[in-house]
Order: C-alpha cells, then sequence, then structure tokens
C-alpha cells in the first residue's frame, strides 16, 4: 500500500496533481518520480555562446573604425563579440591598455597586498595598533563638523572619500593638509613599487603646500620604520622560567 500523507490521503493523489505541472512516472512505492526532459534551458544556454570562428572586426557607427573587437561566428551570424586588447603602444608617458582582469589584479597587488601602499591615510603611522582607532575618530569628527555623515561602506581615513571631502569645502581642504605627510609617504611608496598609481598621487601632493621641517622629519621616521604592528597585550603573563619549562611550578 502507498503511504499517506499527513491527512490521511494517499501520496498518488499529490503525485498526481503534480503531473499537471511537471510530467513524471512514480516508482512502484511511490517515494521517488522520475521525470523526463526539462533541460532546454541548460542546452539553450551551451548554444548561445557555441561558435565555429572568431574574427577581428570593428563598429561602423559612432566609432569610425578605430576600435578593434573579437567577434564570434556561428553559421555565417555574429553571436556575440569583445573588445580586442591588443592595440599598439601608446606611448612611455601614458599607462597602456590592459584587460579588465590584468587592471584588478595589479589594483590587488598595489593596494591591498603591501603595507605600505595602503590607501588609508592613517595606516602608514599607526599601522595596526590601538593609535590607529583615535586617528580615525578625527577623520569622522571632521566629517560631522562639516554637516556630513561619513559612508559605513569604506572607513573614514580612506583616501578617496578623503578627497570627495576635500572637494567639498574648505574643512575638507584643511583635513587633507593635515595628512600631507602621510600622502607623501604613500606617493613614494607607490613610486617604489613601481606603478602608475603613483603618478595620480603625486598630482593630489602638488595641489597642497610643500611639506615643512616637522612633515619632513615624521616622514623619514616613518619611512624607516614601516607601519608599525600592534604590541599591546602581546607580553606574556607567566614569568620566563615558567615558558622554558625551568620552573618549579612548570608542568613536565
Amino acid at each position: 500500500m502507498a503511504p499517506l500523507l499527513p491527512g490521511g490521503e494517499p501520496i498518488e493523489k499529490m503525485l498526481r496533481q503534480a503531473q499537471f505541472f511537471v510530467p513524471g512516472k512514480p516508482s512502484d512505492d511511490y517515494r521517488r518520480l522520475h521525470r523526463h526532459g526539462g533541460r532546454g534551458a541548460e542546452e539553450f544556454y551551451r548554444e548561445r555562446w557555441r561558435h565555429d570562428r572568431e574574427v577581428r572586426s570593428t563598429h561602423g557607427v559612432n566609432c569610425t573604425g578605430s576600435c578593434s573587437w573579437k567577434v564570434y561566428v556561428k553559421d555565417g551570424i555574429i553571436t556575440w563579440e569583445t573588445q580586442q586588447t591588443d592595440y599598439p603602444s601608446v606611448g612611455p608617458d601614458s599607462p597602456e591598455y590592459e584587460p579588465p582582469t590584468e587592471v584588478a589584479q595589479h589594483y590587488v597587488e598595489t593596494f591591498d597586498l603591501r603595507r605600505r601602499c595602503a590607501l588609508y591615510l592613517s595606516y602608514y603611522r599607526y599601522g595596526d595598533t590601538r593609535k590607529r582607532g583615535m586617528a580615525m575618530l578625527s577623520f569622522k569628527a571632521a566629517y560631522r563638523a562639516a554637516g556630513f555623515e561619513p559612508s559605513e561602506d569604506e572607513l573614514p581615513d580612506y583616501l578617496p572619500l578623503v578627497l570627495d571631502f576635500a572637494a567639498l569645502g574648505p574643512r575638507g581642504e584643511k583635513l587633507l593638509r593635515g595628512h600631507r605627510a602621510d600622502l607623501e609617504l604613500l606617493r613614494r611608496a607607490l613610486t617604489d613599487a613601481g606603478t602608475p598609481y603613483a603618478d595620480v598621487v603625486a598630482a593630489v601632493c602638488a595641489r597642497l603646500p610643500k611639506l615643512g621641517r616637522r612633515d619632513l622629519a615624521l616622514v623619514r621616521r616613518a619611512w624607516e620604520q614601516g607601519p608599525p604592528e600592534e604590541e599591546v597585550g602581546l607580553e606574556p603573563f607567566a614569568p620566563p622560567e615558567y615558558l622554558d619549562g625551568s620552573g618549579t611550578g612548570a608542568r613536565r
């Protein structure tokens, strides 16, 4: 006998109702339903990107033939296309064309994997220490004093966020000038890394006053030491003799 539903009805009734929507053949015990077909969408997707050759082409409207495209053809009909990236060199004074994946990889390698190149203005001087928390509070206070609520998507010392604030008025410019030394540290780090991003930060520095003696000394000291790491709370609580096993109370 076929199993029953919680309401006492045969499970066959539910399977037969489902047949109006999804054809299938139930097993003898009505515990399984075997369906056939229904994979048309997958085949359509595979067929959508299938092609028999690739050719180079361009756009004749609003493009004047200057852009280069890789065109995928099937049965003599263009199915889809992608932008070509093998352009001639644009010269030594400008960055070359790069595929989006390489640009993203370069960004990550520059700003996420190099501590000295972090885009957070208080990081170089304070690193992963508790002092950095107080420094970021000063950024938030500056935003709120000007009547702005900083975005929660980024930390308040994020350079693009600070640049947006600087473009809004004198208070933002003052905040940016107050971190002239931090910008110089970032510029030097990017230059040392050999990345084109160094020119962008150099352009920002060029619009700010030159470094004074105090800032120069700060930059020199921070550049030699690099971003600090948190040391508070990392010291051992037990005496050294307990840690090396020589103490009388040490376990053996």
